[in-house]
């Protein structure tokens, strides 16, 4: 269709199904979810970066070339960071996680992507984690989530 050279397809999930291999039933695979994202002038490409929902609307912006003014934590996944998603589980705990490993407010883990597995690697006070969660709660209580 002639529409297609000016159209993006964004496609991902909220969440995932329950699922009883390792890769997927605990704190972190229970959020993995697939992004694709299809348009004119993208090639082909498999990218295991680590990024979170809130990345989307800086990667449309980057899409079609424009500013604009989005929380801090939205990151495009064309960025050459490494990647980071923040995470709030079973309706009491936040954490983070990286590339190599997850972490809460107290506690941090080596992260296997291949095989799920989480292996403790000692307690953790992240500052990362910390600076994510005193923006997000101010911006939601004075209403300014943005730059």
């Amino acid at each position: 269709q002639p529409w297609f050279q000016n159209t993006y397809f964004i496609l991902t999930a909220d969440h995932t199904q329950k699922l009883e291999s390792t890769k997927y039933s605990h704190l972190v695979g229970g959020y993995r979810v697939p992004l694709l994202i299809l348009g004119p002038n993208l090639s082909p490409k498999v990218s295991l970066k680590v990024t979170q929902h809130s990345d989307i609307p800086r990667t449309v912006l980057d899409l079609v070339e424009l500013e604009g003014r989005l929380p801090a934590t939205s990151v495009s996944v064309f960025s050459n960071d490494s990647g980071f998603a923040l995470n709030f589980s079973d309706g009491n705990n936040y954490f983070g996680v990286t590339e190599e490993r997850v972490f809460n407010l107290s506690s941090e883990w080596e992260y296997n992507w291949e095989s799920g597995e989480m292996t403790e690697k000692k307690n953790s006070e992240d500052p990362l984690l910390k600076a994510y969660l005193q923006y997000f709660i101010n911006g939601l209580i004075n209403n300014n989530l943005d730059l």
